[in-house]
């Protein structure tokens, strides 16, 4: 099967692209809204914030960073590492309750 050519109305039946982007952007923004969520409660009403919670807003803030922009292999690599050591942290966290 031949792919259609760029532009025409095949190609845009099959270009996923827009809903794909769509869909990162929804999912990053309701978890950044449970990552405020986190930080409200730890800080305000348990008066506290701990190492794992600053973890999780770097691994948040990286997020967008790994799918979308990536302009130096650098910054993907250390994106890349500031959301394994989030995911470590927490993981740690909660297995040691």
């Amino acid at each position: 099967m031949a792919n259609p050519p760029e532009g025409s109305p095949e190609w845009a039946a099959q270009d996923k692209g827009p809903y794909t982007i769509a869909i990162c952007w929804a999912v990053t923004a309701f978890s950044t809204l449970f990552v405020i969520a986190r930080l409200y409660v730890r800080g305000k009403i348990m008066g506290k914030l701990q190492s794992d919670d600053w973890f999780t807003v770097a691994a948040q803030v990286s997020a967008p960073a790994q799918s979308e922009y990536r302009p130096s292999p650098l910054l993907a690599c250390l994106c890349d590492l500031c959301t394994c050591i989030g995911w470590m942290v927490m993981l740690s966290v909660l297995l040691s309750r």
